[in-house]
């Protein structure tokens, strides 16, 4: 009865015997919220606050940072969401038509050259990308990208980390390491 509903609670997670990238997630539609909070106030309340107002006007937030002056969160890109920004300007900004990726596995703090060769593959095919609010974790990395180009992006890495290419019905198709390929004569 840990959760309420008379069920048990367990962490439930994908399992890789090694370290390292697992797959490509995204989401499609986001806008980069920013709000600066006053001085001379409690931070936490205003905070509160903004989180209530962001909550109450039916906002989820995907990811957040507090700088300690700037409040910045990624939302899913609407008109409601506008309307939100305008009405709290000039304290609040609001980047829209961004999307995100996140290459998920194991460990991935562990490659310290992990962001750079995603920014590299990004950027030789001349795709506009930064790291996302919060940075890497051990399970994820996550990168924005202009909505416009999330296909091209996921593609890209895609291909650069896993070696794979698009098939039938525009699937990612993973081609499987040289030594395990069979050739026959």
């Amino acid at each position: 009865d840990a959760d309420g509903f008379g069920l048990a609670t367990e962490s439930i997670e994908a399992c890789s015997p090694r370290a390292g990238p697992l797959g490509i997630a995204h989401r499609s539609a986001l806008a980069h919220y920013v709000e600066t909070l006053s001085l001379g106030r409690d931070q936490g309340a205003q905070l509160v606050e903004l989180l209530r107002a962001l909550v109450d006007a039916g906002h989820e937030p995907y990811r957040a940072t507090f700088s300690g002056r700037a409040f910045e969160v990624l939302l899913p890109d609407d008109e409601r969401l506008c309307a939100f920004a305008a009405a709290r300007a000039p304290c609040a900004t609001l980047e829209r038509g961004l999307a995100s990726f996140a290459i998920v596995g194991r460990e991935l703090t562990l490659d310290a050259s992990l962001p750079a060769r995603v920014q590299s593959l990004c950027r030789r095919a001349e795709l506009a990308t930064i790291p996302a609010l919060g940075g890497p974790s051990s399970s994820s990395l996550v990168i924005l990208t202009p909505a416009e180009t999330l296909t091209a992006a996921v593609r890209t890495v895609h291909a650069g980390l896993f070696g794979a290419t698009v098939g039938g019905d525009d699937v990612l198709v993973p081609h499987p390491p040289a030594e395990t390929r069979v050739t026959r004569a």
